[in-house]
């Protein structure tokens, strides 16, 4: 092996904070250390959200943050690239195949991740062939929290033409893959998508039957447009954390046996994310989600652990590969303007997800 073959590159973070302080850094090869490990040369990953909000150190304490992530830090979820390497029982996977998936916790913000096969760790596909690699690396992470909130804890289930669905922050990037799984995987009756005005049609373009534009039409006034609606409903789908969803519009719209799945804390402060609170408003939160728990109506979808993997990441691949569901780029940058792609982000007006290409 070459001394190139046994470095690898990687955006490196170097301290947390709002500052996006990356790297680039030679870092040594990943080692395969199981028999169902493979080597994948990154082609292109994403951002989501949850890295942003990792970087800055919300959610957990910046110590415990530092061990799940590693040492060096490198961020990064999704991946899409090629298989370089195999070990000994990573079969159905070969040197040369084209693969996507989501890292358990970090590491893909590099030219070369190694990747479980097998067991409850493994979140890999084969990529659909219809699809870059820049399309390819949007979907799995971002697909994963649709898929739970529709699927594993909506109960939602492919031909439900029956169910009637609102996706709350329709236009970004679960939103928008939700939207197209509702209407084309599921096949509801009714696919409600709340955006911005100036995203409406990009949403009903999607695949929703009705657009809300919320700043045309505030949560408490939904009733009045739609009173039809009252107690109709099958679930909703928040993608944002805007709690008045639940605790104004739930009530009015769910059917007795309705659900309400977030994929998000609710927000303490406008314009700050769910995680970011202290020791006495986490407490708070705590005993709000039991309550809320308690219902048996109202689910939190992990964010980066308890992914339902093995059965959602086959499903989006067959989605992508049959037309149904088909990633928007908002933007793309290289691994090397990192932080620019992470304040792009958290601007939360991104319309389908941000692309990063690696090699």
């Amino acid at each position: 092996m070459s001394t190139l073959e046994r470095t690898r590159r990687a955006a490196v973070l170097e301290t947390f904070g709002d500052g996006a302080d990356f790297t680039m850094t030679e870092l040594p090869m990943p080692r395969l250390q199981h028999p169902d490990d493979v080597l994948v040369q990154v082609s292109a990953t994403s951002v989501n959200p949850i890295e942003w909000k990792m970087r800055q150190g919300l959610g957990l304490p910046k110590r415990l943050w530092r061990r799940l992530i590693g040492s060096p830090m490198v961020l990064g979820i999704d991946f899409s690239g090629e298989v370089v390497a195999t070990g000994a029982d990573a079969t159905p996977y070969r040197v040369g195949d084209e693969v996507m998936g989501v890292m358990p916790i970090a590491g893909a913000d590099t030219t070369h991740i190694a990747v479980r096969t097998r067991g409850r760790r493994a979140a890999i596909v084969h990529k659909p062939a219809g699809a870059t690699h820049a399309e390819a690396a949007l979907v799995p992470f971002a697909g994963l929290v649709a898929y739970a909130g529709l699927v594993t804890y909506g109960g939602l289930r492919e031909r439900d033409t029956d169910a009637r669905v609102l996706i709350v922050g329709a236009s970004g990037g679960v939103g928008h893959l939700a939207v197209q799984i509702a209407a084309n995987a599921v096949g509801a009756g009714l696919v409600a998508g709340v955006s911005s005005s100036r995203n409406a049609a990009f949403v009903a373009g999607l695949g929703a039957h009705t657009v809300v534009p919320y700043d045309r039409i505030p949560t408490t006034e939904i009733p009045s447009h739609f009173p039809d609606w009252a107690g109709t409903f099958d679930l909703i789908l928040d993608c944002v954390g805007d709690d008045g969803y639940y605790t104004e519009l739930a009530p009015w719209l769910l059917k007795s046996t309705g659900r309400y799945v977030t994929a998000a804390l609710p927000s303490f402060r406008p314009g700050r994310p769910g995680e970011d609170v202290g020791v006495r408003d986490g407490a708070v939160l705590g005993a709000r989600l039991a309550r809320r728990y308690a219902t048996g109506r109202y689910r939190l979808i992990p964010g980066l652990v308890g992914l339902p993997a093995a059965d959602g990441l086959p499903a989006l691949a067959r989605w992508m590969t049959e037309g149904k569901l088909r990633p928007h780029t908002a933007s793309t940058y290289r691994l090397e303007d990192l932080a620019a792609a992470h304040r792009a982000s958290e601007t939360g007006r991104t319309v389908g997800k941000i692309a990063i290409m690696v090699s």
